[in-house]
């Protein structure tokens, strides 16, 4: 499962993993701890902060169900997820600008945008030469793992 969150700590998160924060985050009576995620990279109109958009791709076997934050009426999926499920399990990449606004934009023409300009019909075939697999638009990427041990030396 691949997810995305928004962030201006793209560097520190990269470096040394996700923190839990807690709040009410606009839910009446609730508070959750943990860290947002989406189907689809957030903007400052969706209640995120930061311009620079991390991926975060679970193996299919991993279940969120239960972290997900059912809200009527958005057309956007939500997960408050822990840090250290993320930090364990996923693998985490600083996506590219021009590859985020992409897939804004996908879920922009799913939810029955205007048609592509010409500009934007160019800009999507470029990016797909430039990134022909998924795993390949990625910048940086982190998972954390147990530190491995020098070997002896004889």
């Amino acid at each position: 499962m691949i997810c995305y969150h928004t962030t201006d700590a793209a560097d520190e998160i990269l470096a040394g993993g996700f923190a839990d924060a807690t709040g009410s985050y606009l839910l009446v009576g609730m508070e959750l701890t943990g860290v947002w995620l989406a189907d689809k990279p957030l903007g400052g109109n969706e209640g995120a902060n930061g311009d620079q958009v991390l991926r975060v791709a679970f193996p299919d076997r991993l279940d969120l169900s239960d972290f997900e934050v059912i809200e009527d009426g958005k057309p956007y999926r939500e997960w408050c997820v822990p840090a250290a499920l993320i930090n364990t399990h996923a693998t985490v990449t600083l996506m590219a600008t021009d590859v985020a606004d992409v897939i804004r934009y996908a879920h922009l023409l799913a939810e029955e945008a205007p048609p592509l300009t010409t500009e934007q019909q160019l800009l999507l075939v470029s990016l797909y030469a430039r990134y022909p697999a998924e795993d390949q638009h990625v910048s940086r990427s982190f998972k954390k793992r147990s530190p491995k041990r020098a070997p002896k030396r004889p």
